[in-house]
């Protein structure tokens, strides 16, 4: 192996077509009979992080358990863990895991009052959790975005993403959130506390050039971009981000 630790993005275990990538199975399993340490990178939060780690391990990745998977809402909860413990009370918008993780880490839920406001993917959102979420951040609360995305494809058409509400939320309350979405620079150097892994044992592994392998880039961090079927050759070298692997599948990365 080139690296002891590697933190993995959860998009490269699987293909286009949204089936699991042999190759991305065959590295996991590699990593455990080789001992390295490695995280499984996610900022959804529809589920937890055992039901995450029970797909993988149905698709093949047999030693995987819910302590590889490393969500936006892991580290956010590392994070003020590690700056200010003492502030834990929380309003949450996600899945229906989101409020049972925040508890098993000492959070107080669903009060009159907060420190923060963690805003991930809740599609049965209404009106009225807005508007709760908005009355907590009227009276002191910080925003926590846990994923960026603007939009999301559920069920054949495109629906609002946590993005989306986390900007109309710094709309109404005037407050700019503290980001937790992935990829970010924040979010890997948490994943490497996790593993306490030094940067120079570290592989990041992403499919996405532009935003992730920059963060890598930014953690000062190995990079390995997984080309995309229709990505060019070319686009590497017109890049300004230059990772320091380019691999077709993670097959390449087990030598």
């Amino acid at each position: 192996m080139i690296a002891n630790y590697w933190l993995i993005e959860l998009a490269c275990m699987f293909n286009e077509s949204g089936t699991a990538d042999e190759s991305s199975i065959e590295f996991i399993n590699s990593l455990e009979e080789k001992r390295c340490g490695y995280l499984i990178l996610t900022d959804k939060t529809t589920g937890n992080r055992e039901s995450i780690a029970a797909a993988l391990r149905n698709v093949g990745c047999r030693h995987i358990s819910s302590e590889h998977i490393y969500t936006s809402l892991t580290a956010a909860i590392d994070s003020i863990a590690a700056r200010c413990p003492q502030k834990n009370r929380a309003g949450c918008l996600g899945g229906k895991g989101m409020k049972q993780t925040l508890r098993d880490a000492g959070f107080q839920v669903d009060g009159s009052d907060a420190d923060w406001v963690f805003v991930g993917t809740d599609r049965n959102a209404a009106f009225s959790d807005y508007s709760y979420l908005l009355s907590l951040l009227q009276k002191g609360a910080s925003l926590i975005e846990l994923d960026s995305s603007p939009r999301e494809l559920y069920q054949g058409r495109w629906v609002p993403g946590p993005g989306a509400v986390v900007s109309m939320l710094e709309a109404a309350s005037g407050k700019k959130a503290v980001s937790f979405a992935q990829p970010c620079k924040t979010v890997i150097q948490r994943a490497m506390r996790r593993l306490n892994a030094l940067k120079d044992e570290t592989v990041l592994v992403s499919d996405d050039l532009n935003k992730a392998i920059r963060a890598g880039i930014a953690a000062e961090v190995k990079t390995a971009w997984l080309m995309g079927d229709e990505e060019l050759p070319e686009n590497i070298l017109k890049s300004e981000m230059k990772p320091t692997y380019v691999i077709h599948d993670l097959s390449g990365l087990m030598r």
